[in-house]
Formats: C-alpha cells, sequence, structure tokens
C-alpha cells in the first residue's frame, strides 16, 4: 500500500548534526557495478541537516554503513538508512532492503520508509520480497505466511509530474533509459542542488534534467548503462562539476578526465 506523503517534521532527527562537515553532502556508501568485486554497489547517503536520506539500498548494507562510520569518522547506523529512495528493483540497488525491513521491524521497531515510483512499488512486494519475508511461525513451528509489504515499510509515491518534499528536501525525479523501471533525481535542500543520474543509457534529456545541479553524481558503463566518452564529451561547464559511479573495475581512475567518486568519503553539495 502506497501512504500519502508525511508532513515535514515527523521523520525525527537522525544522529547528530553536528557530525557530518556541512548541513547539505552526501558519502558514497558504494560506487561499483553489479559484478565488481572490489567496490561495494553505488549508493550514496546525502546528509540534509540532522536528516539521513538513503539512495538506493544495496546488499551488505549494515556492514556498507559500519566501513563507511570508520573511515569516514562520521558515526552512522542502520538507523541512519530508514529512509530510502528507490530507483529501481535490480539486486545491486534493491537487494538489501530484507535486512532493512528486518532490522527496522524488529530491531528498532520503527518501519523503514521507502519513496519510489507507483510501478515499482507495484513489482517489490510481489517480485522482489515476499518470497523471504511474507513467512513466520506459529507456536507449534508450522509457517504461516503473514506479512504483507506495508508490515515493514511506509511507501511513499514519488512523480515526475510533481516535486515531493523528502525530510525537509525538494526532490524532483525524471524515468531514465533502462529496464526495469528506474528514475534520476535532483535534491534541493538550503540553496544548493545534487543530482544523481541513476542507472541509465546516455540520454541528452537526462542530462539537461541534471545540468544546472552544483554537483552531478553520474553513472557510466556498458550496454544499458552510459558510455564514459558520452560523458567525456560534455561541455566543460558540466564536466567540472560531474563525479563518476557505477563504474567496472577495469577503469581506471587514474586515466580518466572525469573523476570517480571515492567510497566512504564525505563530499559537501
Amino acid at each position: 500500500m502506497i501512504r500519502p506523503a508525511p508532513s515535514a517534521g515527523t521523520q525525527g532527527t537522525q544522529g547528530d548534526p553536528s557530525a557530518a562537515p556541512s548541513r547539505f553532502g552526501f558519502i558514497p556508501l558504494g560506487i561499483g557495478d553489479f559484478f565488481s568485486c572490489i567496490h561495494y554497489p553505488t549508493s550514496l547517503l546525502v546528509f540534509l541537516g540532522g536528516e539521513r536520506l538513503l539512495i538506493d539500498c544495496p546488499p551488505l548494507l549494515p556492514r556498507m554503513l559500519r566501513e563507511t562510520s570508520v573511515k569516514s569518522g562520521i558515526s552512522i547506523t542502520m538507523n541512519d538508512a530508514r529512509n530510502v529512495v528507490l530507483t529501481h528493483l535490480h539486486g545491486d540497488h534493491a537487494g538489501g532492503l530484507e535486512c532493512l525491513g528486518f532490522y527496522s521491524r524488529f530491531n528498532s521497531r520503527q518501519h523503514a520508509s521507502l519513496w519510489t515510483l507507483p510501478e515499482i512499488a507495484a513489482e517489490l512486494w510481489e517480485h522482489r520480497l515476499s518470497g523471504s519475508m511474507a513467512y513466520d511461525m506459529n507456536a507449534d513451528f508450522s509457517i504461516v505466511k503473514c506479512y504483507r509489504l506495508e508490515d515493514f515499510f511506509n511507501v511513499y509515491p514519488l512523480s515526475p509530474d510533481r516535486p515531493t518534499t523528502i525530510l525537509n528536501a525538494t526532490v524532483h525525479v525524471r524515468r531514465t533509459r533502462h529496464a526495469p523501471v528506474c528514475f534520476g533525481l535532483k535534491i534541493l535542500f538550503e540553496g544548493r542542488s545534487l543530482g544523481y543520474s541513476s542507472d541509465t543509457a546516455y540520454d541528452s534529456e537526462h542530462i539537461a534534467f541534471l545540468e544546472k545541479c552544483d554537483v552531478i553524481v553520474h553513472e557510466t558503463g556498458r550496454g544499458i548503462h552510459t558510455a564514459y566518452e558520452s560523458l567525456a564529451a560534455l561541455p566543460e561547464a558540466i564536466r567540472r562539476k560531474l563525479y563518476l559511479v557505477h563504474v567496472e573495475d577495469s577503469l581506471d581512475p587514474t586515466r580518466l578526465a572525469l573523476p570517480v567518486l571515492e567510497e566512504s568519503r564525505y563530499y559537501p553539495v
């Protein structure tokens, strides 16, 4: 079930607002593609004043958060991941939702919140989560199917037709060239803006959607992803504020004109 959007200020403050170097910034939890052996899957933890917003929810989420906390010197726990923008249902972007859902219900006793497109939400339970999360045991240890998506998550709709307020930030979304359905986004907060391409084949209209952001994080790869050469050919005004993620292991950052984000490093917007 998709809920109406919560009013501003109802989510609670997570973590210490003074722990991060600036009120608006982000840490890449991972920068790798689906097959990376040296990086975690691509995901960003965005700092919005005292709030924290996770873009996508990869597998190994607890370990990613712990390592990021140690390396960055910023205290980060699973409770900082309870607000998630879910861009699509590929495993490297959604594979940590089972862990997050169980943790939120049984450990923190507070539902995690997901923001996504309605067509993604419609597929989430039956085609991604129910096979492992729908079941419990009776007192006689017989298995019973009893849980639903809303037993673990509050799900809120996003729309390309209008902005959404999330944790006091304004979020605009746009569908990308990708299968399954996927979207990129812009986050506007306190006069600054962060653009995130999400997974997409090269799309000049998507670049136009992102180009006025103060910082742009764009994926790169082969197949249904964006070739590095296409990004390197963009105008200098865009390239100077653009960072790469979703990189293949074979990509050597030292040989590129565009910077690759570093895992566990804090970037101000």
